[in-house]
């Protein structure tokens, strides 16, 4: 074997002043003397064309090697001699022509160059993260294409899923021309969870960093690569005991006990990927913060098998689906909605019989700090109507309206109080133009708040007020607030939120009616369309030329601010309101409190309380995979499967004055006879949903003998069932209750939406409960535990999904009240409760 030689070359503008390297960043200038760089170096080692070369690069670091690899195919390793550097930039101007498709004419020339050039090595791995092209308006931008040429053996490139900005479009590799040349060569994109930074790491925060770069190393382990940590001089700790967590020092290091640890996922199209579980590695903390301390050498991975086949495509790394499935309370889910069912989509389509190898593993990971509630800041000028805005998004009676005097608040001094858990709001005194005390005390508030790391006490969102029935669209002293704002809370989530928007409208529809009439528009259809018209285009006028003047404040970034207009009477904008809320605040507990606070929109709710009910369902199944079985006699005990699930929905719909217990004894007539051997089975006191070991337990319908001695509640489809129809009963009552009686929901009103709910007939006499438990059990077909070899949680919650929208009442029906509670056990009774034999289907589906 000959000699390894290890070079790595800082990126653009790493040893830049701090504005110099930023702008080198964005533009990617000195990128053409990096690829200059980096080729004579190579030049000046390789020794014939039998050498081999192994590119490894992030962000624009990856074009400079994707163009470097595109100069040895054009025009060969120039001899490094004294001339080098005359001879490359006549090759490297000759080379953007050709890029540019400009051989003609200068095929004479070419000849010439690769005449005096050693035939091109070979390049046996691309390792690529997040490939972004320089993007200024040089001509040269287009001068050098990721093509995969055909000294390139292997490349495999990592994409950013999450980032949007423009100058971090990332760059697909491609595409294949010659099909005859691909013998032994493979191409391979994988799209990975984060931004930019997410996929090359270097961050505070990166742990996200680590998927793509184990699938790098592992994608070059097969084709050859050996990894081996050598500290030398340097004191980190070792970055393989973070790729691959579970590797221990001075362990053998041989195939077998490597490939004991991977998790292997196929393609429909044949690519096989590996993945070595990373959670261990999240709580070790970040590279770059450990302790500089003496590491033991790590033998490294000398992995000797590589691949005979060439796979060639573009796919999800299932590292996606774990972070979805796992790391939900982090953010992760907010931040992939917006591509959660293309993902699921191709998930089902690629992987149709394969069931995810960490859901028999550990439980969803739950984040360890405890928020209690939201914390928001509400601030603006006096009449702007602050409280008024509080009263109706949270149902907060903060103080009466005051009708253009200041209110009876102290910025420092915070509204919370049991009867609205989840929330807490910092209301600023209206400021007023030279009020010096009033901003004075505002910035020491801000300065204090930005700077706490506790997210407890951190403020997640502020809504900047401003009133859009005035002249003026920017008043003095908010000038003064978003200066503040800018200066010393620049990471914290603001909206802008004008309010008065009706009184706007009417101003602005009147002028507009009165103008159309002048100009002989005489018609009053034609005359309302018209002026309304006007009036939104008058809306729309003043929002942007409040951006304008906004823009003009020094350091504000208007990019991370969100503008709308609101009017306490118009439900869709204090909607789009709490939506924008719920989409900025980054601490994913406080983000959950705040939809259970507010009483405006019942849909994040009952989202919420989906995903809390796929979560026990998910538990569950994590505890039959580890065997986790107790069988219990005729003592019952707490708490129950269907307590608990009452217990964290009605924490997502945000009832102050309900009691958990009360709502279990309701839902207890609804469910009691088709879920009584199951939902009312024990569940052992170690049971909860964030940690631990869950046993699941079954006893007989008089609760004396037990009827199975080894079965885990989950193992057979019959149990996971009843699980989703007794978390679809609940959310279908608690939603229909919550829109008849809003957030101070009684007892009573859960108690008629029950009664409701068995005794409305849908269709062809059906109750909507017995419509709902049909469709849980077309979702879950009767079929024996093998169903869940393959089953796939983000296809139950799809599907639950899709049964919760399409069975819940509409706003304006009213709660029809039930004749007798004797009514409903008849109604009850009458249902086909046992319709499939529940019980017996449970005993039989384990040896079918």
């Amino acid at each position: 074997m000959g000699k390894k030689i290890i070079e790595y070359f800082s990126g653009i503008g790493t040893n830049e002043r701090p504005l110099r390297r930023l702008n080198s960043g964005v533009t990617g200038d000195g990128y053409a003397e990096q690829i200059a760089e980096v080729y004579k170096y190579c030049c000046r080692h390789i020794s014939s064309s039998e050498d081999e070369l192994w590119f490894y690069g992030f962000s624009r670091g990856a074009y400079v090697v994707t163009a470097v690899a595109g100069l040895f195919e054009t025009i060969g390793a120039l001899p490094y001699d004294d001339v080098f550097q005359e001879t490359y930039k006549k090759a490297w101007d000759l080379h953007k022509l050709i890029q540019k498709g400009c051989l003609e004419g200068n095929q004479g020339k070419l000849f010439a160059i690769k005449d005096k050039s050693r035939s091109c090595p070979r390049i046996g791995f691309l390792g690529l993260l997040d490939t972004v092209k320089r993007v200024n308006n040089d001509p040269d931008t287009t001068a050098h294409t990721l093509a995969f040429h055909k000294s390139v053996r292997h490349v495999r490139h990592a994409l950013a899923l999450n980032d949007t900005r423009f100058h971090y479009k990332p760059e697909m590799y491609g595409p294949i021309s010659d099909s005859d040349s691909l013998q032994g060569r493979s191409l391979i994109q994988a799209w990975f969870v984060g931004t930019h930074s997410d996929i090359g790491g270097g961050a505070r925060d990166d742990g996200l960093s680590l998927y793509p770069l184990q699938w790098l190393l592992i994608e070059s382990q097969q084709k050859g690569l050996v990894l081996q940590y050598n500290s030398q001089t340097t004191l980190i700790e070792d970055p393989l005991a973070l790729v691959f967590p579970s590797c221990k020092q001075n362990s053998p290091t041989d195939q077998a006990a490597a490939a004991g640890v991977m998790w292997e996922y196929q393609y429909a199209n044949g690519i096989k990927v590996l993945m070595q579980d990373l959670r261990p590695s999240h709580n070790h903390g970040n590279l770059q913060s450990l302790p500089r301390k003496p590491t033991k050498k790590q033998s490294g991975f000398d992995n000797t098998y590589k691949s005979r086949s060439g796979p060639f495509g573009c796919i999800i790394h299932p590292s996606v689906y774990l972070i979805m499935d796992i790391y939900a309370r982090f953010g992760i889910e907010l931040a992939m909605r917006r591509f959660e069912k293309d993902i699921n989509r191709f998930r089902n389509e690629q992987h149709p019989n394969m069931r995810d190898p960490w859901v028999t593993l550990q439980t969803e990971a739950v984040p360890q700090t405890s928020v209690k509630a939201c914390r928001i800041l509400v601030c603006g000028r006096t009449g702007v109507g602050k409280s008024t805005l509080i009263n109706r998004v949270f149902g907060v009676p903060m103080t009466i309206e005051s009708h253009m005097k200041q209110g009876d608040h102290n910025i420092n001094e915070a509204f919370e109080s049991e009867n609205h858990p989840g929330i807490i709001i910092h209301d600023s005194r209206g400021f007023q133009a030279g009020d010096t005390r009033e901003l004075g005390q505002f910035r020491d508030f801000i300065k204090k708040r930005s700077v706490i790391s506790n997210p407890k006490e951190s403020l997640h969102a502020i809504w900047m007020c401003i009133q859009t029935d005035t002249d003026r669209v920017v008043q003095t002293s908010e000038v003064e607030i978003f200066s503040i704002l800018a200066q010393y809370a620049p990471h914290i989530p603001v909206i802008v939120v004008g309010t008065k928007k009706d009184n706007f409208l009417n101003q602005q529809e009147s002028v507009a009616r009165r103008d159309l009439k002048e100009s002989g528009v005489s018609d009053w259809a034609d005359l309302d369309i018209q002026s309304r018209e006007r009036a939104e285009q008058d809306l729309q006028a003043r929002r942007q030329k409040l951006k304008d003047e906004l823009g003009e404040i020094s350091n504000l970034n208007l990019d991370s601010i969100q503008f709308l207009h609101v009017s306490k009477d118009d439900d869709e904008s204090i909607r789009c309101l709490v939506d924008q809320t719920l989409e900025l605040i980054t601490n994913d507990e406080a983000r959950l409190k705040c939809i259970a606070a507010q009483v405006v929109d019942t849909d994040p709710k009952v989202k919420q309380a989906i995903d809390e009910s796929i979560r026990l369902l998910r538990h569950g199944i994590y505890a039959s995979s580890i065997g986790a079985v107790t069988v219990v006699g005729p003592v019952v005990s707490t708490p129950t499967i269907s307590r608990i699930l009452c217990d964290n929905i009605l924490k997502c719909f945000g009832f102050p004055k309900i009691d958990p217990a009360s709502v279990n004894n309701i839902m207890n007539k609804i469910i009691g006879w088709n879920l009584y051997g199951f939902l009312a089975q024990q569940v052992s006191q170690s049971l909860t949903l964030s940690a631990g070991v869950a046993m699941l337990c079954l006893i007989t319908l008089g609760g004396a003998t037990p009827l199975v001695a080894a079965l885990s509640l989950l193992e057979v489809p019959t149990a996971g069932r009843m699980i989703i129809k007794c978390a679809c009963d609940l959310i279908l009552i608690l939603d229909r209750a919550f829109k008849h009686g809003g957030k101070f929901v009684t007892s009573q009103d859960i108690e008629l939406a029950c009664q409701e709910y068995v005794a409305t007939t849908v269709i062809e006499g059906r109750s909507k409960r017995k419509q709902v438990h049909a469709q849980v059990r077309g979702l879950i077909p009767t079929v024996s535990k093998r169903f869940w070899n393959a089953v796939r949680i983000s296809i139950i919650k799809a599907g639950m999904e899709e049964i919760i929208q399409n069975n819940r009442w509409s706003p304006s029906a009213t709660i029809n009240r039930v004749d007798s509670a004797r009514d409903l056990v008849t109604k009850l009774s009458s249902e086909s409760l046992r319709d499939e034999n529940e019980l017996e289907d449970l005993l039989t589906s384990d040896n079918a």
